[in-house]
Parts: C-alpha cells; sequence; structure tokens
C-alpha cells in the first residue's frame, strides 16, 4: 500500500513541477513582452512627434490668431517680439520643455523596468539549467 502512495507521488511529482515551470516562464514571458512593448514601441512619450505636434498645432493657432489681432495680413510684417515677449508663449514653451523632460524620464523608467524583468527571467532560466544539470550528475552518480 505504501509503495503505491510513493509510485503515485514521484509519478505526479515532475508533472506538477515542469507545470509549476511552465506558468512561471509563461509569466515572465508576458511580463516581458508588456514591459517591452511600453518601453520600445512608439508610445507617446517616445515618439517626438506625437508628443510635440499638440504643442505645435497650439502654438500655430495661437501666431495666427495674433496675426489676425494686429491685421497683419504680410509675414514681411511679422514681428517675433509679439511672441517671444509674450507671457503665453513663454508658458507654452515651459510646457514643452516639461513634456520633454517627463517623456524622457518614463522612457528611461520603462527601459529600467524591461532590464530588470529580463535579468529575472536570465536568473530564471539559469537556475533551471542549474538544477537539470545536478540533478542528472545525481542520477550518474548512483
Amino acid at each position: 500500500m505504501e509503495n503505491q502512495d510513493k509510485d503515485r507521488h514521484s509519478k505526479t511529482r515532475p508533472l506538477n513541477r515542469n507545470l509549476l515551470w511552465m506558468v512561471l516562464l509563461s509569466m515572465y514571458v508576458f511580463l516581458l513582452s508588456g514591459i517591452g512593448y511600453i518601453a520600445f514601441w512608439n508610445q507617446d512619450f517616445n515618439d517626438p512627434g506625437k508628443l510635440l505636434g499638440e504643442y505645435e498645432e497650439l502654438r500655430g493657432e495661437y501666431i495666427e490668431t495674433i496675426k489676425n489681432a494686429y491685421s497683419i495680413s504680410d509675414s514681411t510684417q511679422f514681428n517675433d517680439d509679439l511672441f517671444i515677449n509674450n507671457d503665453f508663449y513663454a508658458i507654452l514653451n515651459q510646457s514643452m520643455e516639461s513634456s520633454i523632460n517627463s517623456a524622457g524620464d518614463l522612457q528611461e523608467l520603462a527601459s529600467q523596468s524591461f532590464n530588470i524583468v529580463l535579468g529575472a527571467v536570465l536568473a530564471f532560466l539559469s537556475a533551471t539549467a542549474t538544477m537539470m544539470i545536478q540533478n542528472n550528475n545525481k542520477n550518474n552518480d548512483t
């Protein structure tokens, strides 16, 4: 009776280990691919065209509004001092600069997260390989 219980446990035990290993590996791969997608795919924070496009549109609309307000139809009459000394223009430039800085921080955070998860996957696979080699050495010694 005890031999049957031992045989049953010894047969199901490797299956449970393999299933656990596959679940852990699939979770690591899922995390790695998700963070890799966020870190390296064109998101708002790592695509300068998307990031600054709205600000450029807003700046263009503002310039047109000022031209219309001062009845400037000819671009030769256009004076940059109207924009550079204006508070709105300064706020817009400051907003663009802060968006660029925060986007760089987000990109750095995503890259670091990707490197951490990649290191965890490699450590997991290395530990698995070490355990398999040690088990093979134990089996060969006996």
